[in-house]
């Protein structure tokens, strides 16, 4: 909550400081988070069939290449 709260905070009275910062600067920076967000140590211990590693390999395909709804959707 404190981090959604700072997030809006920021918004409301620096967004205008935001249109200064070049877009490669901020594409690293997401580029940074969600490579610390995929929790990659946990991914080699993980003990799962050849079909479930097959799932994951294309859903993660899908997120990366097309769209996270194509990449949920797909498996219905």
């Amino acid at each position: 909550m404190i981090h959604a709260l700072t997030l809006l905070a920021v918004l409301l009275f620096a967004a205008h400081l935001a249109s200064y910062i070049p877009l490669a600067v901020l594409s690293a920076i997401l580029l940074v988070v969600a490579y610390n967000m995929g929790e990659w140590r946990e991914i080699p211990v993980v003990e799962a069939h050849k079909s479930d590693i097959v799932v994951w390999l294309v859903t993660f395909t899908l997120t990366v290449f097309a769209d996270l709804t194509i990449a949920v959707r797909g498996w219905e």
